[in-house]
């Protein structure tokens, strides 16, 4: 997708929000490749709203643009919250966004001091360790599920879980996190 389709885009997602939405919607971030300056051709908007009321949750959508799928997805404050306090894995959702709408002044300012939360999070030693203490203890739970599972797919599924959870108490413990994904850590 080009660079003017990715435009197009942002803009219909901008102006839907502002001509249908700004009494149901807090923010409009975007994240991921187009954001972070790693996108390809084929790379697709990442894009995400914080919901003020039901209706808002109309808003989210999948479709495909010359065959590249996208989906705009609601996250709510409280998760917003919990992915500020190093409880989710979502950094990025926080860290590494543009705002593409806010409802109001009150609501970036919101936004903003959970960003500012998520630095202070990390640079925070003993927090960084508590968390990733938590993060080996998760980790050792899915190699217990590994060693008594003889099911395939339960097993592929918890090493998966095993190799994300101690990729991400690495990154924690290093007060970081992956901000373009665990491919571009992988050699190739």
């Amino acid at each position: 997708m080009t660079n003017t389709n990715n435009a197009k885009l942002i803009n219909r997602i901008k102006k839907t929000v502002i001509n249908e939405y700004t009494d149901d919607i807090s923010i409009v971030a975007l994240y991921g490749s187009y954001i972070n300056g790693t996108a390809n051709p084929k790379s697709n908007i990442n894009c995400y709203f914080i919901p003020k009321t039901e209706r808002a949750y109309q808003f989210a959508t999948d479709f495909i643009l010359c065959g590249i799928g996208y989906d705009i997805f609601p996250v709510s404050w409280e998760r917003t919250e919990n992915i500020a306090d190093l409880q989710e894995v979502l950094l990025p959702l926080i860290g590494d966004v543009e705002i593409l709408y806010s409802s109001t002044a009150e609501d970036l300012s919101r936004f903003q001091a959970l960003q500012s939360k998520l630095t202070d999070n990390l640079n925070d030693r003993q927090f960084t360790c508590s968390i990733t203490a938590r993060k080996v203890t998760d980790a050792r739970q899915a190699w217990q599920h590994i060693l008594s599972d003889s099911n395939a797919a339960s097993v592929r599924k918890y090493a998966g879980c095993l190799i994300m959870t101690l990729a991400d108490a690495v990154a924690i413990y290093n007060h970081t996190y992956y901000h373009y994904g665990l491919k571009r850590s992988l050699p190739t």
